[in-house]
């Protein structure tokens, strides 16, 4: 059986100053769920193809690409940003081949009938694949047996059936290694600086309400074993398994949702890393996690930069509506333990929030500062699919269905407008290092205050000159990085010194 998965990697995204223009972020990054479902299926002793698309590509080439896979069943990984994009190539891999397509990802998993309502959709798998795709995919291409396959959700005579869900698998080190050879190394994004991808564990046992990880987890019948880690000794066998198919790693950015969760766990990885691996890192961590023993095990480790989520500067607001109950106060220790141990803090941060506004939006930029964080992002709040914010954006009538997921911004709140939330979106770096440099107190700090919330702002106009400074600097930023990866490391070096 030849399967060939289709990975469309990149973002289209239309700037608020200029809504009609459609703007292409160029992807190129590894997928853990594509490599883990190639094994899957090689383990069966399927063929595996990969298409993996970092730019738009146009009708005939993608045709041209797919037919010389010659595919038994095309299967796509779907996220909710990418759900047009995914419809179309769907309708051009059916044309194409008349083979059966399979969706599987996030988006299908929180919303299967919707999937379903797209023709050409065949099948989808809800939740982790690794179990069910090999005869989710003999079932499709032999047109029966639809019925025994778990997790799978299908129409027949009109209807729309949800077959139960298949049990999470609770032991990692069961799965096959994921197939990390499906990808090809010298045109990842990362790999460009001798970065290396991976993650060593699956979900997360939080609950907040922007995130579609509580649905998720709902979606299995021993949804307390949502979160779940490679043992110690299985997480050095990834990644020497990555290594070999990668030698020229010099730096791991893990992407677990929280690394290292269980200290024990942490312990016994720490000593096998150090004495086989010890490279430096990268990886997530919860603020209310970040003793002083943990952080003292993630510097002997060689951890070198912690990902945090920040999320909001107002306390209320981050308790009451994202359910992110830590202080600000806890976040600036978490931060200076950090730093009292060499390692960088970067932060996760959001705006456009339900119940937010300018004051509160400033807040997040200012806690920023004071906590004096090494590095941030911030992103537009967007209202994903069965997450609880998803609901309240509906219910108070701040967003339209169906969400255009290209736009810049997405609610429209009576005290924080669209155009107010795109403000903050461009000028956060800038106004980030401002209150850094100036403190919050000082006569400069006070006057940009009343700049920022009075009424008489020029902000589209703002706008209009920051997206355009702020997308030139991207691009820039990426040409450098794929084009001339040393100069980018070097540049890296001194700004961060």
């Amino acid at each position: 059986m030849n399967v060939t998965l289709v990975y469309p990697d990149y973002t289209m995204q239309r700037p608020f100053s200029r809504s009609k223009v459609l703007r292409v972020e160029k992807g190129g990054w590894y997928n853990e769920g594509l490599a883990a479902l190639s094994a899957s299926l090689k383990q069966k002793g399927a063929h595996v193809s990969l298409l993996h698309y970092r730019a738009p590509i146009d009708e005939q080439t993608f045709k041209e690409k797919l037919n010389r896979t010659d595919p038994d069943i095309v299967a796509f990984t779907v996220r909710t940003s990418a759900l047009e994009l995914a419809t179309t190539c769907s309708k051009w891999a059916k044309e194409a081949v008349e083979k059966p397509i399979l969706w599987g990802g996030y988006h299908p998993t929180l919303a299967p009938e919707e999937c379903l309502s797209v023709p050409y959709v065949d099948a989808v798998v809800r939740g982790d694949g690794d179990l069910v795709i090999y005869p989710a995919c003999e079932a499709l291409a032999n047109s029966h047996g639809l019925e025994n396959v778990p997790s799978l959700s299908y129409r027949e005579n009109g209807n729309f059936i949800n077959n139960p869900a298949a049990p999470l698998v609770w032991n990692l080190d069961e799965l096959p290694m994921p197939d990390f050879s499906i990808f090809n190394y010298k045109v990842l994004i990362s790999t460009k600086t001798n970065v290396a991808l991976g993650m060593l564990s699956r979900g997360c046992p939080y609950n907040c309400t922007y995130c579609s990880n509580r649905a998720f987890r709902s979606v299995y019948p021993n949804p307390e074993h949502y979160h779940r880690s490679r043992s110690p000794e299985g997480a050095i066998e990834y990644i020497e398994q990555l290594r070999s198919v990668y030698p020229e790693v010099k730096e791991f950015r893990f992407l677990d949702n929280v690394f290292g969760l269980n200290m024990q766990w942490l312990e016994q990885f720490t000593k096998l890393y150090k004495r086989s691996v010890n490279l430096p890192f990268s990886c997530d961590e919860r603020v209310e996690l970040l003793s002083d023993d943990r952080v003292k095990l993630l510097k002997e480790a060689n951890c070198k930069q912690v990902y945090l989520g920040v999320e909001s500067g107002d306390e209320e607001l981050r308790k009451l509506v994202l359910e992110r109950t830590m202080s600000n106060e806890l976040l600036k220790k978490g931060v200076d333990r950090l730093h009292d141990n060499g390692i960088r803090a970067f932060a996760f941060n959001m705006v456009g929030l339900p119940g937010e506004n300018r004051q509160k939006a400033l807040s997040t930029v200012k806690l920023n500062a004071s906590i004096k964080v090494d590095d941030s992002i911030v992103s537009v709040f967007s209202p994903y699919p069965s997450t609880i914010l998803y609901k309240i954006s509906v219910e108070k009538g701040y967003v339209k269905l169906p969400i255009d997921y290209t736009q810049f911004t997405f609610l429209d709140q009576p005290n924080f407008s669209k155009e107010e939330v795109a403000f903050f979106a461009v000028y956060f770096g800038f106004l980030r290092r401002f209150y850094r440099s100036h403190g919050e107190n000082s006569g400069l700090s006070r006057m940009m205050d009343n700049i920022i919330l009075s009424p008489k702002l020029p902000i589209r106009f703002l706008i209009s000159i920051g997206e355009s400074y702020m997308f030139a600097w991207e691009d820039i930023k990426s040409y450098v990085r794929m084009h001339m990866p040393r100069v980018f490391k070097a540049a890296k070096r001194v700004l961060r010194r």
